[in-house]
């Protein structure tokens, strides 16, 4: 384990409401880093474990689900999370009613956004940051967010320029949801 304070962490400790949002798995690197303590990014189901033991974090929305194996689905039931896996089931949430919540919408990382049809159950990242600002500002104690638009990384590795540019236009309108949130207060 290393012993790194993480930014969720440090704000939890500071009495703050927390939450990681992303289109990647959620013990994918970015959101294992404000989440978890491990040595390697490539054992994402210890770094699931590590999350749902140990992290803390009010809000934790992406992908992932066939990291979370059903005992630390039940465990983290056990802690108080509200474990959701569609859209539907995400907006369902009423922020006023307070808890922990955890979306796992895809078994790997979240489909890129060309990729869904209109049946689609995945949210979108706006959806997932916008839930996730509601529910973490419903406590009433300030709080901190890390959104990542994990998608556009991916697609850039693969050379892959119409989906580097449609993950980029899906994280700008998450960019200027939060905005339009944040006006709002």
């Amino acid at each position: 384990e290393v012993a790194t304070e993480t930014l969720v962490e440090r704000a939890r400790d500071q009495g703050l409401g927390t939450g990681v949002v992303s289109t990647a798995y959620l013990s994918h690197a970015t959101p294992a880093a404000f989440t978890a303590h491990h040595r390697t990014r490539h054992e994402p189901e210890a770094i699931a474990a590590d999350q749902a033991k140990k992290s803390g974090a009010d809000v934790m929305l992406g992908g992932g689900f066939q990291h979370f194996s059903a005992s630390l689905i039940t465990g983290m039931e056990a802690f108080g999370y509200r474990i959701v896996k569609t859209a539907s089931e995400l907006e369902a949430i009423d922020p006023a009613d307070g808890g922990k919540v955890i979306g796992l919408f895809a078994d790997e990382h979240m489909d890129y956004v060309s990729e869904r049809g209109a049946d689609s159950t995945q949210p979108t990242l706006s959806q997932m940051s916008l839930l996730g600002l509601d529910l973490l500002d419903a406590q009433e104690r300030g709080f901190f967010m890390m959104i990542e638009g994990a998608r556009i990384d991916m697609a850039s590795h693969g050379n892959d320029l119409a989906n580097t540019i449609e993950e980029t236009l899906a994280f700008d309108d998450a960019v200027r949801a939060v905005h339009e949130w944040a006006e709002g207060k």
